[in-house]
């Protein structure tokens, strides 16, 4: 991907949070060193209240849609991000991202 595109991606990736108001705390990070077998340069982390915000607010807010989705559909021309995509989430009992 050239400079460009990767700055749109972060820049829209970075400005869902202003939209959809059930990330509490998120961090977009690049990445000093990847491994294995695909590389990977961004890593996207995020603080919900519940698995709702995660599952509902979030996964279906237009905004994640309209800006973000493209990013990572091939049917897209604007298709940056290799399919093999991690996307785990857990528990947690008390914040982690620091603000």
């Amino acid at each position: 991907p050239t400079p460009e595109r990767l700055a749109a991606f972060g820049a829209q990736t970075a400005a869902m949070p202003r939209a959809i108001r059930s990330i509490r705390r998120w961090q977009l990070a690049t990445a000093d060193e990847a491994s294995g077998l695909h590389g990977w340069t961004h890593v996207w982390e995020q603080e919900y209240a519940d698995r709702a915000g995660l599952e509902g607010a979030y996964m279906m807010h237009p905004a994640h849609w309209a800006h973000v989705e493209r990013w990572f559909d091939p049917e897209y021309t604007e298709f940056l991000v290799h399919p093999l995509l991690v996307h785990s989430f857990c528990a947690i009992d008390r914040p982690v991202i620091v603000a």
